[in-house]
Formats: structure tokens, C-alpha cells, sequence
């Protein structure tokens, strides 16, 4: 019973965070508007979805907000972004760099010890048994991980400053 109950609090807390990213994005879709007028012109008109329940009547679903397009200005056709204030893009652009900075200075600090833990392994873990060797692999594991997502961030921070600003200016 107590399962049951933790997972009904789970699914619950899952639903309410659903509704309130759902609701902070449609308060950056009115804000959106304000700042970038032209993309209402690209936005789809809402729709919902419909499913079938279990009594084979018709339901209508709202979109899951995750699939919700934001309309960031790396993702406007470049003959609309022209349409755009510049003072927006620049803004935009500092982001994007602070974001790019942050992720490559993340990515520095665990490939530093990422190499600590690679030291320590074969100075003091080589030879000491199975136990030792794989937690030390574990925590080497996670440390690529984590330099992986942070790839991965530079790499998405770096995308949208291309696409933004192709000659890098």
C-alpha cells in the first residue's frame, strides 16, 4: 500500500510540475511577443491532441509542454531574424557565450579530475583488489559523464552562437 501511495504522490508531483512549465511558457510565449513580433507569424495555432480512453471515448489532451517549440532565435529563418531588435540579439548573444564559457570551464574542471583520478589509480589503486579498482573505475566513470554532458552544452551554446553570428561578430 505504501508503494501504491508513493507512486500516486510521484505521478501527482510529475502532473503539477507539467502544469507549471506549461504555464511559464506561456507567459515567454506573451512576453515573446512583445520582443519578437515576428514569430507569431511561425508559432502553429495551439492545438490539442486526442486520445482514446478506455471506454473508447474521444479526450482531449494538451500538449506535453517539453514538445512545445520556444521559438529561440538560433531556430528563426534567418530572413526573419533580420526582422528582430538588435538590442534582443546581442542580449541573446552574451548569453549564449556566458553559456559556452560556463560549460567549457565545467568541462575543464572534470577533465582535471578526471586526470587526478586516473593518477591515483595507477599510483595507489593498481594491484589492491577488485573492491578498490572498481570504485575507482565507477568515479572515473562518472567524471566522463559529467564531461560528456558538458561537451554537449558547449557544443549547443556554440551551435546557437553560429547560427546567430555566422562570421562571429
Amino acid at each position: 500500500a505504501k508503494k501504491a501511495n508513493r507512486l500516486t504522490v510521484q505521478s501527482v508531483s510529475v502532473d503539477e510540475k507539467e502544469v507549471a512549465l506549461r504555464r511559464k511558457i506561456t507567459i515567454w510565449f506573451v512576453i515573446q511577443r512583445i520582443y519578437m513580433p515576428c514569430v507569431d507569424e511561425l508559432r502553429p495555432p495551439p492545438r490539442d491532441e486526442t486520445q482514446m480512453d478506455e471506454d473508447n471515448n474521444v479526450t482531449t489532451v494538451p500538449i506535453s509542454a517539453v514538445d512545445m517549440e520556444l521559438f529561440l532565435p538560433e531556430s528563426i529563418p534567418a530572413a526573419r531574424r533580420s526582422q528582430l531588435d538588435a538590442n534582443v540579439l546581442a542580449k541573446y548573444r552574451r548569453l549564449r557565450l556566458a553559456q559556452a564559457d560556463d560549460a567549457m570551464g565545467a568541462m575543464k574542471r572534470h577533465l582535471r579530475k578526471g586526470s587526478t583520478l586516473h593518477k591515483h589509480k595507477q599510483k595507489y589503486t593498481a594491484g589492491t583488489g577488485v573492491a578498490a579498482n572498481t570504485r575507482i573505475q565507477t568515479s572515473i566513470a562518472k567524471q566522463d559523464t559529467k564531461t560528456k554532458l558538458d561537451a554537449d552544452r558547449y557544443r549547443a551554446a556554440r551551435a546557437a552562437l553560429l547560427e546567430i553570428c555566422p562570421n562571429g561578430k
